[in-house]
C-alpha cells in the first residue's frame, strides 16, 4: 500500500526480507519517517531535515537506536556508538558549542569545542587515557597535545601569531622548540635519536641555516 506523496499520508510498503512492513511518510509533511532494519529487522524512524526535529536511527550493528538532530536548528546530534554501544554527541558546529564524542577504545568521552568560536579543544588520550586538549588556530593560542608514548604533553603555539612552537620529544621525552618561520626568529629543533637539540635560522629571514649539537 503506497499513500499520496502530495498529500502528505504516510507510505507504507512491506519489507521484502523480514517481511515487516516498512512505513514511510511524506518528506514534504514534516512528518517522521520510519522504515525497517533489514538486518537486525528493528524499526529505523527518521524525522524532517526541513521541520528541526530530530532523527532516530537504529544501530545495525548493536541494535541500539541512534539519534541524530536537525544540523540546522543548532541542537547537539547524538549518536551511539557501533563498537562499544555508547552515545557519541555531536554539537552545532555552526552554533559554536562545543562537539563531545565518547571514546571508542577506553570508553572515556572526548570534547571538542568549535574551532570558530577560538575556545580550546580537548581530546581524551585513547591510548593513556589522558585528555589531549587543543587551542583554537585561529585565536592564535598554544596549542597543547598530550604524547600517546611518552604521556608528557606536547604544546605546540599558533603559527600566525609568531610565537614559537613547542613540541616535546615522543622518544626521548625531551622537549623540541621550533620557531614561527615567518618571524625570521631561529627554528631549534632537538634530535629525537641523540636527544640533543638542532638549531636551524629562518630560511625566510635571508639568513643561513645553521645546525648544531648541545654538548
Amino acid at each position: 500500500m503506497v499513500g499520496s506523496s502530495l498529500s502528505g499520508r504516510p507510505l507504507m510498503v512491506a519489507s521484502s526480507l523480514s517481511g515487516r512492513p516498512l512505513m514511510v511518510a511524506s518528506s514534504l509533511s514534516g512528518r517522521p519517517l520510519m522504515v525497517a532494519s533489514s538486518l537486525s529487522g528493528r524499526p529505523l524512524m527518521v524525522g524532517s531535515s526541513l521541520s528541526g526535529r530530530p532523527l532516530m536511527v537504529a544501530s545495525s550493528l548493536s541494535g541500539r537506536p541512534l539519534m541524530v538532530a536537525s544540523s540546522l536548528s543548532g541542537r547537539p546530534l547524538m549518536v551511539a556508538s557501533s563498537l562499544s554501544g555508547r552515545p557519541l554527541m555531536v554539537g552545532s558546529s555552526l552554533s559554536g558549542r562545543p562537539l563531545m564524542v565518547g571514546s571508542s577504545l577506553s570508553g572515556r568521552p572526548l570534547m571538542v569545542a568549535s574551532s570558530l568560536s577560538g575556545r580550546p579543544l580537548m581530546v581524551g588520550s585513547s591510548l593513556s587515557g589522558r585528555p589531549l586538549m587543543v587551542a583554537s588556530s585561529l585565536s592564535g593560542r598554544p596549542l597543547m597535545v598530550g604524547s600517546s608514548l611518552s604521556d608528557r604533553p606536547l604544546m605546540v603555539g599558533s603559527s600566525l601569531s609568531g610565537r614559537p612552537l613547542m613540541v616535546g620529544s615522543s622518544l626521548s621525552g625531551r622537549p623540541l622548540m621550533v620557531g614561527s618561520s615567518l618571524s625570521g626568529r631561529p627554528l631549534m629543533v632537538g634530535s629525537s635519536l641523540s636527544g640533543r637539540p638542532l638549531m636551524v635560522a629562518s630560511s625566510l629571514s635571508g639568513r643561513p641555516l645553521m645546525e648544531y649539537f648541545r654538548r
